[in-house]
């Protein structure tokens, strides 16, 4: 009588291992595809939201708000940091529904350092409306504050051609021949081509601020916040709140996801990049990035969001920065 083997032998086992694991294989690509398709999607209606919040601004205070950084000091003159009062972001706060962390600000005074009652930094409150799930970002920066992936678009305006004094970047390779075009000249940190920027106009006591009748490009063709990293530039680790956090220097000079993602004392020559490609550099810090393959996402003058391809043609997305340059565009 025949006993009835009721076990794999080796062999059969290791072919159905084989088999599952090619299956994992072929659906891992798949699974990660789809949770970055919810993450984007996330990340989109996120930007969405800061459209609509930009226009419900518009509409109380016919302008767009502003970063308030380094207004001269009535007392002391210059630069100063007694009269820092917030981000762009933090005039958005009403708007996407955190109106009681508004509502603890104090802008009478220096905001960067404000407290809650209960002594917690109100800098290092997370908002999740200000992250991007893609980034796989920390949700605060490695100085301290809350970070945050979105922010206010200069266009085609130029900061610090050299870059800074302890970090320097050549910046002209990227500058040029965009700088020399007749309709992108004039413009700087203060008077900028695109709707936002930092500093104030020349006179260094009064601020730009950009308004629908400004766009005369139109709204749909003009990019107004983009995406960004907080790991790629030493401005954004000051967080969603700090007025010194790069707002308003965001550029479409440089091409989306430029790498500036190293440190300051990074040997870029062993791995063939250049100082360019550190955070702390004044200028390629200041480009669109994102950790979508392939691009980066804009929100338009009009509240819409856009995904812009990293290949896109730099004379197209110079056209798209900027608010007034009389060029023809249409979005890719």
């Amino acid at each position: 009588m025949k006993i009835r083997r009721l076990a794999f032998t080796l062999v059969e086992l290791l072919v159905v291992i084989a088999i599952i694991g090619i299956l994992v294989a072929l659906l891992l690509p798949a699974v990660q595809a789809a949770r970055e398709a919810a993450r984007r999607m996330q990340c989109s209606n996120n930007m969405k939201q800061i459209g609509l919040a930009l226009h419900n601004y518009h509409d109380i205070y016919k302008a767009f708000p502003s970063t308030y950084c380094g207004v001269s000091d009535p007392v002391n003159g210059g630069w100063s940091y007694n009269t820092f009062r917030g981000s762009e972001k933090v005039r958005l706060l009403p708007f996407i529904e955190q109106q009681s962390v508004y509502d603890a600000i104090n802008f009478g005074f220096n905001t960067d350092d404000q407290r809650f009652p209960n002594n917690t930094l109100i800098r290092e409150t997370v908002l999740a409306g200000f992250r991007c799930p893609s980034s796989g970002e920390d949700p605060k920066t490695p100085w301290g504050p809350a970070a945050d992936n979105y922010g206010g678009s200069g266009g085609p305006t130029p900061e610090s051609w050299s870059g800074s004094p302890s970090c320097p970047c050549d910046a002209n390779r990227f500058y040029q021949p965009y700088m020399s075009h007749s309709a992108l000249q004039n413009y700087w940190n203060g008077q900028p081509a695109g709707p936002f920027t930092r500093n104030p106009n020349g006179n260094g006591s009064t601020f730009f601020f950009c308004t629908m009748a400004k766009v005369t490009d139109g709204l749909t063709n003009t990019i107004f916040f983009g995406e960004r990293l907080t790991m790629c530039s030493d401005h954004a680790h000051n967080g969603w709140m700090i007025a010194n956090n790069g707002e308003g220097m965001l550029t479409t000079l440089i091409p989306i996801n430029y790498d500036s993602c190293h440190p300051q004392n990074f040997n870029y020559a062993a791995v063939g990049l250049t100082e360019c490609n550190r955070q702390c550099t004044w200028n390629t810090e200041f480009g669109f990035r994102s950790k979508h393959p392939g691009g980066s996402m804009f929100v338009m003058g009009d509240g819409s969001v856009q995904f812009l391809s990293q290949t896109i043609d730099m004379w197209t997305y110079q056209w798209l920065g900027a608010r007034a340059d009389r060029q023809t565009v249409q979005i890719p």
